[in-house]
């Protein structure tokens, strides 16, 4: 619990589950295994792991099927029986917890209280006694505090909170939970108590930080500018629920209900069964995860119904219902498609026969097939005339200040334009023979007629995708109800062909159950069809689309309106009076017309009839600017709305729309009578209304509108209006799925260049088009613009690079615009502010700050009676920000405090305002940059509340800020689930303030911070879950292959959290998404922070693979930029920590030099960071660091010397008598130089240390690898000083506390050793038999660890050994077998002919026991070739031990068969041998 470590929490339950289980069973004790299944229960509820889990259960089960066996015949209960275990009375509770507090104040520091209390856990978990439990860990938690507070161990500290923390979340009484939080508070500010007082800077960040979203405020902008907010797009297509999953649809109630609607449906009652269908189809909905077989079940079934209701009533939009729905069944499923298509022939059938009146075969199975291949012949043509024109006419080669570029582009506009009206005059003809068709069957219309193409097929810009909007005219005195009634059932035939070609969306029909417009209630409007393709198809049903013969149903604030009318009824829409009673939406579109079928005549005579009205008289001149004005206020957002903001563009209302507004306004002003786009346009220029410049600009802009709605929709397959303006990333090109929901990649612009160039036309003609409003009496007379509309100055072009996120085109235009600015300083001014936030979050933040302190200057200059002024806040305000990037926020704070003042001296110290909330928000923040979370969430909390108080209760987002801000904090304080709460509110709040299906930034934001928190609390799924999520939005918001750099933290992020489970390859495959992400953002060879971060992480990733090659590669890389970036002579911590991980991994690698040369650079740069006789922590390590090195190149008084002066640091930063793991870690270091050196007796009185100091840390029978670790090299020095006892008795207890550590059964080198070691202790006392066990264990233990067949040194050198053993124990056999057993593997590892001396050893090991045995050939055999290859080895007249060995037992065989002479002659050489060793001082007697 203290660790927040829930695994080891499961596992202690467990096992004390498994203890009482036992006992339960050897006893027969009914009370011990209630006692174990309650634990199992609770390690169960803990649990997180699926094969943990289901081993809990299994042991449940067994506990509680030894139970029953225990009870009486006459029981009936499985359950545990708590009664009897549970506590007497909270006063004996109270007692036991009396007798405890009072030995808190003197044994605090004693692990004996801490197992006491630990007791009382166990007791109030296993009887379910809720308040023994929390009472008990609240207990620890002030044992922990209590160390924290005596001996300034934050550590304790931290254990004190998570301790807190876990009883306040076990705790249901509010007194209880008043104390716990009370607890809380003043442990953060005991910690924060010791963080001022502490002799050294805040903590070093880790070398791999996850990043969070910090919720700092942005730059003000200049009060003399006008900057439009960031407005954030909602995508057309849903996503999935970012925290919310939908509910597992219920299988049964799907039946349930699909078996009611079919029995509803037998008998007859349709709504019932409509009813049970629709609800059936609702259960199993998912937008982003359809269940296309059982939705297409579902429609089916509603197609039926609606055919039932066709012929019923026999209105014809039932039947084209029922055929929209059988279309949407057919889109989702690849079975029973002929019986679909069946229905399909079968609904035209019933209603040419029930609406029509008509006895007729309906049209062959194959006629919508055939009219679906015209229509994709159609998008063929038109994709490869679109292909043509960028091969012969590419604007976008030549560079943008080229005078060429703009005749290109003129012809371009002409390619385009013709382009578009091929693809009109396309869709005019196959439209004139669908309604030929459909006149063919229904017989010859009583009048004359005219259909008339509104929208964009009038205009024509129509695409091959584009919906179908059209009216009809009939002949003038034939408006009867027969009339109606034939061009009503001919348009519903037409509507049925049209939604055969399958591209109708099933919320265009308005069927009731599914998508109700007209209801108040909006769950009624549920249904979204994400499969139908949305293409060819009629203008929807819905309440506000008119754009049909079918014209629009009466609504509870207008009458219905149908647009088949005679041509002098319907120019009727234009006049004043119904213009305002419509609304000029209608009278606007029915303006602009173009011949589809039927007579032309009677279209001419419409255009006379609208020429009469439009410019009759005066009126109609003040109705046409009435008009504009409508047109202008419905679009006011777009209006002044300039630049792209970097998100997807929906192409129609982001880019197409605004030119086509701009030209209605021009041809309403003017009272142009055009259809055609491109004639209105010709018109203005023929008439001098606008220059021919202006004319060349205007086609120019709206052919790249057309353009770009063209290959958006052709790339989409469809009406899929989604665009990403920023520059692909080529990394990735296929769908990809993440979490739950499939995201497919966004239409990528091939040239942004494209966009630039529409919006240096789009801006300066949203600024001229109210004055072009407001001057329409004077139009015929001056023309229409004053000023070119084309925008090519570094202010414009600057501005649409930052927001496009081209850094470099962004700053090299703004600096160029600075200086066109000259002495005008108010331009100056907003150019500097604006150039400086951009320059602060995304490149050089100290140039940033130096723009913000000369935008003060001129503010101070421009306004100096008058210093209270906001434009000085708001530069105070920026330049607070540049110093908090900076990392300086002391001067931040001095920014932030200057700018509060200003804003309370004008608003009141009082008065709330979100000016002043976010000054204060952003005071919080520096707070927590230096440490001091409680005066951050107190400024914080000052700013939620101003702005609970500006806002009210209502949702909004800069509260939700505030909250994300306070969970930030909090999160920083290392209360990862207080920070978890505030996010969870925000993220609350922000899904109701955007929409809980909304992609937005904030909620990406709060998403990634939430993953933040979650991998801290080590809870790295539910961190991946929450980084993916916000990854997800991300993507959604900027493109699936954008290069963002916000996409590039999430990436980060996701990688980071890979790193924590130990999966470096995932890992680093993210590392290099966000490396070329950043590069493709910040410039392939620019040297930024966050390019240095990610090559460091993969240098950190790659040294985890033990790829040193590839981590020292990147860790150069990282070296270099961060010197580029803080000064090649500069000594900067980033810089130092770099040099630290060259070192470590050069030490890794194993050259020691290498990494000593960079320890030494490393140590020289602290020194100067934090002074030279300072005591830091960093240079403490770099201390350790170099003595580690040293002491692996032998030079161990080098080595002493460094961590001699390490741990004089370390105590003097902790205290002299202070347990600390660095401390402890610097005395083995010395232990084990020292023992290198021969002064076993010191290493022992090292060793001692570390080891005490160690048990005191961890506990005195606790299982730690540092302890394990000391009593293995006091085991080892003892050995040297000659105490074998000894050295055993620490060897045995290192090598329990292992098994321990490891679990019984783990392989490992480290515990070779000690079974090496061990064995040859055992030798050394001459008890063979424990010496075979060891060495036995010590090889089938290797063999583990490498595999079977390996062929080691090491196995073949303790088979030798085993060898000797058996031998000195008389059994030559088993002797032999080892011997023979350590040649052979020698051989292998040395080579069978190669002459070794660890060969000849066995070979001589195997003479020996031959001889022993009896068989003096072999030993004669074996002893010669042994000798022959010593000879070889040493040398042929080198006098060596082994020779002499060699030649004496040679001595020995031959004596025994009986040769002396031979015998006398071999001890002759070795006695020479021997005196000769001994003259050299070699041997001794």
């Amino acid at each position: 619990m203290a660790d927040m470590d829930r695994f080891v929490e499961v596992e202690v339950l467990k096992t004390l589950g498994d203890v009482n289980l036992e006992k339960g069973r050897l006893y027969k004790d009914a009370a011990k295994l209630d006692r174990a299944m309650m634990l199992y229960s609770s390690a169960l509820l803990r649990c997180e792991d699926a094969d943990v889990g289901e081993s809990l259960e299994n042991r449940y089960r067994h506990a509680e099927k030894l139970r029953q066996g225990k009870t009486t015949a006459t029981s009936i209960k499985n359950e545990p029986s708590r009664t009897a275990n549970k506590m007497p009375s909270i006063a004996m509770m109270a007692e036991k917890f009396k007798h405890l507090d009072r030995r808190l104040t003197v044994d605090f520091d004693k692990d004996s209280l801490l197992i006491d209390y630990t007791k009382l856990v166990v007791e109030g978990i296993a009887n379910e006694d809720g308040m023994l439990e929390v009472e008990a860990i609240k207990s620890l938690g002030d044992v922990y505090l209590k160390r924290g507070t005596e001996t300034k161990d934050t550590p304790c500290l931290t254990k004190a909170t998570a301790l807190y923390n876990t009883a306040l979340a076990r705790c249901e009484g509010v007194q209880g939970r008043v104390v716990l939080i009370h607890r809380l508070l003043y442990t953060a500010r005991i910690r924060q108590d010791m963080k001022k007082n502490a002799n050294r800077v805040p903590k070093r960040r880790r070398q791999q930080q996850q990043q969070g979203d910090v919720p700092r405020d942005f730059p003000f902008t200049s009060a003399y500018t006008d900057v439009v907010g960031q407005q954030f797009m909602s995508p057309s297509a849903y996503i999935a629920s970012q925290t919310v999953k939908p509910p597992a649809p219920d299988d049964r109630s799907y039946e349930d209900n699909l078996t009611a609607g079919a029995r509803a449906l037998a008998d007859g009652n349709l709504d019932r069964a409509e009813e049970k269908f629709a609800s059936a189809l609702r259960l199993i909905h998912d937008p982003n995860k359809p269940d296309r077989g059982k939705e297409a079940e579902c429609l089916c079934r509603l197609g039926d119904i609606y055919v039932q209701r066709g012929k019923t009533t026999k209105e014809g939009r039932k039947f084209t219902q029922a055929a929209s729905l059988y279309n949407a069944a057919m889109a989702r499923t690849d079975t029973d498609t002929d019986k679909i298509k069946q229905s399909l022939q079968d609904t035209e059938q019933w209603f040419l026969q029930h609406t029509a009146n008509v006895q007729s075969e309906p049209s062959p199975s194959d006629s919508a097939m055939s009219h679906q291949m015209r229509l994709e012949d159609m998008r063929a043509r038109a994709k490869s005339q679109l292909e043509a024109i960028d091969q012969q006419h590419n604007p976008y080669q030549y560079d943008e200040d080229d005078p060429k570029m703009l005749a290109a582009e003129a012809e371009r506009a002409e390619a385009v334009k013709a382009l578009f009206k091929n693809i009109a005059k396309d869709r005019q003809t196959f439209i004139q023979d669908l309604v030929d068709e459909c006149i063919a069957t229904l017989g010859p219309p009583p009048c004359k007629y005219a259909f008339i193409g509104l929208g964009s097929q009038a205009t024509e810009l129509v695409t091959p995708y584009s919906d179908l909007e059209f009216a009809i005219l009939i002949e003038e005195g034939e408006d009867d109800d027969d009339t109606r009634r034939y061009f009503l059932n001919l348009t519903h035939y037409l509507h049925l062909k049209v939604i055969n070609l399958g591209e109708t969306i099933l919320p265009a029909m308005a069927i009731p159950s599914l998508n109700d417009f007209y209801s108040e209630d909006p769950d009624k409007d549920w249904f979204f069809d994400s499969v139908t393709p949305r293409g060819f198809s009629f203008d929807g049903f819905m309440p506000w689309a008119c754009k049909t013969p079918f014209g629009r149903d009466k609504t509870k604030t207008k009458q219905s309106v149908s647009l088949i009318q005679p041509p002098a009824k319907m120019a009727e829409f234009q006049e004043l009076e119904v213009s305002l009673t419509e609304g000029y939406h209608l009278s606007d579109i029915l303006r602009r017309v173009a011949f589809l079928a039927g007579e032309k005549a009677l279209v001419n005579k419409y255009r006379k009839n609208l020429n009469k009205v439009v410019t009759s008289d005066l009126l109609s001149h003040f109705q046409s600017r009435l008009s504009a004005m409508g047109i202008l206020s419905e679009n006011r957002e777009m209006m002044t709305t300039y630049e792209p903001t970097g998100q997807l563009l929906n192409v129609k209302k982001d880019i197409y729309r605004f030119p086509g507004v701009a030209i209605e306004i021009l041809v309403l002003c003017c009272q142009i009578n055009l259809a055609s786009t491109w004639a209105v346009i010709d018109r203005l220029r023929e008439t001098g209304q606008i220059q021919r410049e202006n004319a060349t600009h205007l086609t120019v802009l709206t052919s790249i509108s057309a353009e770009l709605r063209l290959r958006t929709y052709m790339a989409n397959k469809g009406q899929k209006d989604s665009l990403s303006p920023l520059d692909e990333i080529k990394h990735q090109t296929k769908t990809q799925k993440v979490s739950d929901t499939t995201l497919k990649s966004e239409f990528h612009i091939p040239d942004t260049q494209i966009l630039y160039r529409y919006y240096y036309r789009a801006i300066p003609l949203k600024k001229c088009i109210p004055e072009v409003i407001q001057d329409g009496s004077q139009l015929q007379s001056r023309g229409v613009f004053k000023t070119t509309i084309f925008d090519v100055s570094n202010e414009c072009r600057g501005r649409i690079a930052k927001n496009l996120f081209n850094s470099s085109k962004c700053i090299h235009h703004f600096e160029a615009a600075l200086k066109d600015a000259g002495t005008d300083m108010i331009s100056r001014s907003v150019l500097l502010v604006e150039l400086g936030g951009y320059l602060a979050l995304h490149g050089d933040v100290t140039k940033a700050k130096s723009y913000f302190e000369e935008a003060l200057m001129i503010h101070k200059g421009i306004h100096i009676d008058n210093t209270a002024n906001p434009v000085i806040a708001g530069s105070l305000h920026n330049l607070g920000i540049a110093w908090g990037i900076l990392c300086d926020p002391k001067k931040a704070i001095s920014c932030f405090e200057q700018s509060l003042t200003i804003l309370q001296c004008i608003f009141g110290v009082s008065t709330p305002h979100p000016d002043i909330a976010s000054a204060l928000a952003n005071l919080g923040f520096c707070w927590r940059d230096l440490g001091d979370e409680g005066k951050a969430i107190s400024y914080i909390e000052q700013s939620l509340m101003m702005r609970k108080t500006v806002y009210g209760d209502t949702a909004h987002e800069h509260i939700a800020k505030s909250l994300t801000a306070l969970g930030f904090c909090w999160s920083s304080l290392g209360d990862e689930k207080k920070a978890i709460s505030y996010y969870e509110q925000s993220l609350t709040m922000s899904k109701t303030i955007y929409g809980q299906n909304t992609v937005h930034p904030d909620i990406a934001a709060v998403l990634n911070n939430m993953g933040l928190s979650y991998s801290n609390l080590g809870n790295q799924q539910k961190a991946v879950s929450c980084y993916e999520q916000s990854l997800m939005i991300k993507k959604a918001i900027y493109g699936e292959t954008a290069r963002h750099q916000d996409i590039a933290m999430s990436l980060n992020n996701v990688g980071l959290t890979w790193s924590k489970l130990d999966n470096y390859e995932k890992a680093i495959s993210y590392f290099e998404k966000v490396l070329k992400m950043q590069k493709a953002v910040y410039g392939e060879k620019a040297a930024h922070l966050e390019i240095a971060t990610t090559l460091n992480n993969l240098g950190f990733s790659w040294r985890k693979l033990g790829d040193y090659r590839k981590s020292i590669s990147y860790y150069e890389q990282v070296k270099v930029m961060r010197k580029r970036i803080f000064g090649e002579n500069t000594a900067h911590p980033k810089i130092a920590e770099t040099l630290d991980s060259l070192g470590s991994c050069w030490a890794e690698f194993g050259d020691a030099k290498k990494a000593i040369g960079y320890f030494e650079q490393s140590l020289t740069m602290w020194k100067t960071i934090h002074g030279d006789k300072t005591a830091h922590l960093e240079i403490a390590g770099a201390l350790y660091n170099l003595g580690s090195l040293w002491s692996k190149l032998d030079d161990q008084k080098k080595a002493i010397d460094y961590f001699e002066q390490s741990l004089r640091m370390t105590k003097t930063i902790y205290g002299e008598n202070t347990v600390h793991t660095l401390i402890s870690g610097a005395l083995e270091q010395l232990g084990s130089s020292w023992s290198k050196l021969g002064d076993h007796k010191k290493a022992v009185s090292y060793f001692n240390q570390s080891l005490r100091m160690a048990k005191t840390m961890y506990g005195d029978n606790t299982a730690h690898a540092d302890i394990a670790k000391s009593l293995h090299n006091l085991g080892s020095s003892w050995s040297k000083l000659g105490n074998q006892k000894k050295a055993i008795s620490y060897f045995e207890q290192s090598l329990t506390m292992e098994k321990t550590i490891r679990g019984p059964n783990a392989a490992d080198k480290d515990l070779v050793r000690i079974f090496d070691a061990l064995g040859t202790l055992w030798s050394e006392l001459d008890d063979e038999r424990k010496e075979i066990s060891y060495y036995e264990q010590a090889i089938e233990m290797w063999k583990t660890v490498k595999g079977e067949d390996t062929r080691n040194p090491g196995i073949a050198g303790r088979l030798h050994n085993l060898g000797l053993c058996w031998s000195n124990l008389g059994d030559e056999k088993k002797a032999i077998s080892y011997f023979q057993q350590s040649l052979a593997m020698r051989k292998t590892i040395y080579g069978d002919t190669t002459a070794h001396a660890d060969i000849a050893l066995s070979l001589f090991g195997l003479g020996s026991s031959w001889s022993k045995l009896g068989d003096h050939r072999k030993a004669i055999r074996n002893l010669n070739q042994s000798l022959t290859m010593m000879k070889k080895v040493y040398g042929d007249n080198t006098a060596h031990l082994h020779i002499t060995a060699a030649l004496h037992e040679l001595a020995l065989v031959w004596n025994k068969v009986g040769y002396q002479d031979k015998a006398v002659e071999y001890e002759e050489q070795s006695q020479r041998m021997v005196m000769s060793l001994y003259a050299r001082g070699t041997l001794r007697f």
